[in-house]
């Protein structure tokens, strides 16, 4: 590989850029070729985030303040409200030590996954139960958790896909612990929760 060649590319790029009026430059190096962002550093390029094995950098190329946004400033958290046709919420206890004896199913949304889709995601999981997104019940904003960073948490209102046998008795599901996370689960009258 010749780097004093990648060097001589690199200048011309961060040039031509600013000469097309061009606002930022970004780059995506591969680790196998991190040896490069020494002198990518040089030219004003700076860590941006990392990628699985990529890291990407940028450079602002105006002559203002940087508009360029951080890198993954919010998790975004969901809660589920799962209430069944017996006026029961869906709980959970966890594993770990808890302040509360039973709280709703609640996670991370992955990348890309859609809120409600995250709420019977976790949902699922954690208990077993399939559910379909009914309502947003409402949504909080917390700052400085972990690495600095804020979290966005929605609060779903799902409900359990239930069944009637042959009877035309309905069927509450019953929930399973998903034992990893989970010490147990019970669907709890409302007014005990």
């Amino acid at each position: 590989f010749d780097k004093a060649g990648f060097r001589n590319r690199l200048e011309a790029t961060v040039t031509a850029c600013r000469e097309m009026g061009k606002s930022s430059l970004w780059m995506q190096v591969p680790m196998s070729r991190a040896s490069l962002i020494e002198d990518m550093n040089e030219f004003g390029l700076r860590f941006h985030h990392v990628n699985g094995d990529d890291v990407i950098l940028n450079v602002w190329l105006k002559d203002s303040e940087s508009k360029i946004p951080e890198f993954a400033t919010h998790n975004v958290g969901v809660g589920a409200v799962v209430v069944n046709s017996r006026n029961e919420i869906l709980c959970v206890r966890e594993l770990r030590n808890n302040y509360m004896k039973w709280k709703t199913p609640t996670g991370l949304s992955d990348l890309g996954e859609q809120i409600d889709d995250a709420a019977c995601r976790e949902v699922l999981e954690e208990t077993g139960i399939q559910t379909r997104f009914h309502s947003l019940l409402g949504f909080r904003q917390t700052h400085g958790l972990a690495h600095g960073r804020s979290d966005l948490f929605f609060v779903c209102r799902l409900d359990p896909l239930e069944e009637f046998d042959c009877k035309g008795d309905l069927l509450i599901p019953t929930p399973v612990p998903q034992t990893d996370e989970i010490q147990s689960v019970e669907w709890v009258p409302l007014e005990e929760y």
